[in-house]
């Protein structure tokens, strides 16, 4: 088993700053992208059966830039286990939505459905279902809450829902009020 917890990063400065990371946003001709030191090394992280030869690929690209959002991604989607996979894409996601929120304030026009903001919608989607998929010791509420507000989030920045965030989102309440059903029959029960 492939464990990366000693990978990541702590994402924060002193007192709480945000760290920004080495990625900057550039222009290509598929529209703006997040480009990293480290994007070079991706392509070979991906391709790389080998766990041992992937650990050093991630260890190499985690020296370049240790706060890039595309390594977070990656090893998100690497990760099997579930609360580790939540770190990481808290962290990418963190990380990618404050370098478009800044190429956006210096008078650049931003569209979340172009390729490269795409990336962080689509990084936002996963989470959401990592939450509502959280064990069942966890508590209900919670789990209903933290997927429910990133799949607004995802409808605000994507009115054209193009990740199927409502079905998603509509798939939730069903089930929070199958919960809240079966909660209230155990207690006219007791």
């Amino acid at each position: 088993m492939f464990d990366d917890s000693f990978y990541l990063a702590p994402y924060r400065g002193p007192i709480g700053t945000i760290v920004p990371p080495k990625a900057k946003v550039k222009v290509s001709p598929l529209g703006p992208m997040l480009c990293s030191p480290a994007d070079h090394l991706l392509p070979l992280i991906r391709r790389e059966t080998n766990e041992f030869s992937r650990r050093d690929f991630i260890n190499v690209a985690y020296d370049i830039d240790p706060y890039s959002p595309e390594l977070a991604f990656l090893r998100a989607e690497l990760s099997d286990d579930r609360k580790l996979k939540e770190e990481f894409l808290e962290f990418g996601i963190e990380k990618s939505r404050f370098l478009w929120e800044e190429y956006e304030q210096e008078g650049n026009a931003l569209k979340w459905t172009w390729m490269g903001p795409r990336q962080v919608l689509c990084a936002m989607y996963e989470l959401a279902k990592t939450y509502h998929e959280t064990d069942p010791a966890d508590d209900e509420d919670q789990r209903f809450l933290r997927s429910t507000c990133l799949l607004e989030d995802i409808l605000e920045l994507d009115p054209g829902d193009m990740l199927g965030a409502q079905a998603l989102m509509d798939e939730i309440d069903a089930e929070r009020e199958e919960y809240m059903e079966s909660q209230r029959s155990m207690r006219l029960s007791a």
